[in-house]
């Protein structure tokens, strides 16, 4: 394999490293905006996301054969190179390790909100129904009677 398609692999390798690297970041601030309750920064970074997850969609459209392009070159090249090309695969691998666990966590916290929001709305829907019984049925005997002390 040819210096420039080594060197093409690895840039692309940094490209979405990179690209990792950012999402990893907004992940870390979308559970500080979760924790925080602050769902209008919340949306806004989730359409930061999308983003960066359509360029990334994108690089692979153009490069769809890049894992099996690394895998033949990769006994060819000098140990130098390849040993730069694994730690760059080595850090994307810890990141999206990572990556995966932060968007666990924000998935199981926005759960845990949700129930919560459900049963309040139970508890109010609940509060309401036992309202609305009782004014149901003091209603009728409350208008029958004439408050002589007003």
């Amino acid at each position: 394999m040819t210096n420039t398609n080594i060197n093409t692999i690895l840039q692309a390798f940094r490209i979405r490293r990179n690209y990792y690297a950012t999402l990893l970041q907004l992940s870390q601030n979308q559970q500080k905006y979760i924790a925080a309750e602050d769902y209008t920064q919340l949306l806004a970074l989730l359409g930061e996301k999308q983003q960066v997850l359509s360029r990334l969609e994108e690089l692979h459209q153009q490069q769809p054969q890049l894992t099996q392009q690394w895998k033949a070159c990769r006994n060819t090249i000098d140990e130098a190179t390849r040993s730069d090309a694994e730690h760059l695969l080595a850090e994307m691998e810890s990141i999206l390790t990572e990556l995966k666990q932060e968007e666990n966590e924000s998935t199981n916290h926005l759960l845990v909100k949700k129930q919560m929001t459900e049963q309040e709305l139970q508890e109010i829907t609940q509060g309401e129904q036992t309202h609305d019984a009782y004014r149901d049925q003091l209603g009728t005997v409350t208008h029958r009677y004439l408050n002589l002390e007003t």
